[in-house]
């Protein structure tokens, strides 16, 4: 019996190493100039993936030192990520889910809690990058809301990424840092282009940056950005009363914008750059 039972755990785990492993897509969405609205964008649309195209979400809140997502979902997470990365090494997915804190759509959300103060060396990269391909490896889709800077932290984010989402306003500044942002991530992290797409914030045709400055500056005249429409009325009400735009205003032109970019973002770059390469070239970057 006991021979009986040796075989059929080592067939069982011989089967388990030749089935695929599980791994949900990966959106980094990042601002181009403080305050264009990435926050706002990347709560949106993983609350959009969750009820609207059924799929097992979770959204990481990067911003270690002002962490907000939690207050755009109305929730007050119990643990953060710190005591998640505490036990990254041990973490399965019903441990994993026990850390998440629950959005009442489904959505899961992981970040800093409020009253902590993390500094990007406080942050165990082994331990980081543990966590986050175990976080991929139990979600459908993870969408990770990064602060605008360049790190360790964000470099193991991009290395794993199936798009990028530049989020912009029409304004000189925010499209000169744009320009920059993708400048750094394609020449000196080597993400490849096609993973990169922008986002117009509070776009409107009458501004004095029009959309076909953004095509030409940002060399994006073959795909067109995807595009937000100007409505603060109804943004800044969704955010005030921490309910996502497709509870709270399903029918406004932005939700149906969000939905549309939900959409395209169903499928992922193939033109990807070797795991650990971005890595790699930023710890190349520093020393230079």
């Amino acid at each position: 019996t006991a021979d009986l039972m040796a075989s059929v755990q080592r067939i069982d785990r011989e089967i388990s190493d030749a089935r695929p492993v599980r791994q949900g897509s990966l959106i980094a969405v990042v601002s181009a100039k403080g305050g264009s609205g990435a926050s706002f964008i990347a709560v949106n649309l993983a609350h959009i993936m969750t009820t609207h195209s059924k799929a097992r979400v979770a959204l990481l809140d990067m911003d270690l030192q002002f962490s907000s997502l939690s207050q755009y979902l109305a929730i007050e997470p119990e643990h953060g990520l710190l005591q998640a990365l505490d036990m990254a090494e041990q973490l399965d997915s019903v441990a994993l889910d026990a850390y998440m804190a629950k959005h009442k759509s489904g959505l899961s959300m992981i970040g800093v809690l409020q009253d902590e103060m993390v500094l990007t060396r406080d942050i165990p990269m082994e331990r980081f990058a543990h966590l986050l391909d175990t976080v991929r490896h139990n979600y459908d889709r993870v969408v990770v809301d990064l602060p605008r800077q360049i790190d360790d932290v964000a470099a193991a984010v991009y290395d794993r990424a199936d798009r990028v989402l530049v989020v912009m306003q029409q304004e000189v500044a925010n499209l000169r840092d744009a320009v920059r942002l993708r400048n750094i991530l394609v020449r000196q992290l080597g993400l490849s282009e096609d993973k990169i797409e922008i986002v117009v914030n509070r776009y409107d045709k009458n501004f004095q940056v029009e959309l076909a400055d953004i095509r030409r500056a940002l060399n994006c005249e073959h795909r067109d950005p995807m595009l937000v429409p100007n409505q603060y009325r109804d943004v800044s009400e969704s955010i005030n009363v921490g309910v996502p735009m497709m509870d709270q205003h399903r029918t406004s032109a932005v939700t149906k914008a969000l939905m549309q970019i939900e959409a395209r973002l169903g499928g992922s770059s193939t033109n990807a750059a070797p795991r650990g390469a971005i890595s790699r070239a930023l710890a190349n970057l520093i020393g230079a």
